[in-house]
């Protein structure tokens, strides 16, 4: 693995920049910080989502198709969240929103 990602609130991400930045310095297996803003979560959630093969192609591939960029996918046993740019949070919501 050579990465690690943290999403926080906006107005904390400059003092956890300068925090963790501090410790990729001393730690010679990471080698930079990057912060990115702008960033929404759609998240999906429901008892049903494990049970479902394809669940999170069904989720991706109509956001893919409207031409939105997808910075990353975190899934759990009950939820899927979808991270994009803050501009197409609401096109993304209603996407997910007509397919499930």
């Amino acid at each position: 693995m050579d990465s690690i990602t943290f999403y926080i609130s906006e107005d904390l991400a400059s003092q956890a920049e300068n925090l963790l930045h501090a410790k990729v310095i001393n730690d010679q297996t990471l080698s930079s910080v990057t912060v990115d803003d702008g960033i929404a979560v759609i998240r999906v959630t429901g008892g049903e989502l494990p049970n479902r093969p394809g669940v999170i192609l069904d989720i991706v591939r109509p956001i893919a198709e409207a031409g939105i960029n997808i910075h990353d996918v975190i899934t759990s046993a009950t939820s899927v969240a979808v991270f994009v740019a803050w501009d197409d949070r609401e096109e993304t919501l209603s996407i997910v929103q007509n397919k499930f």
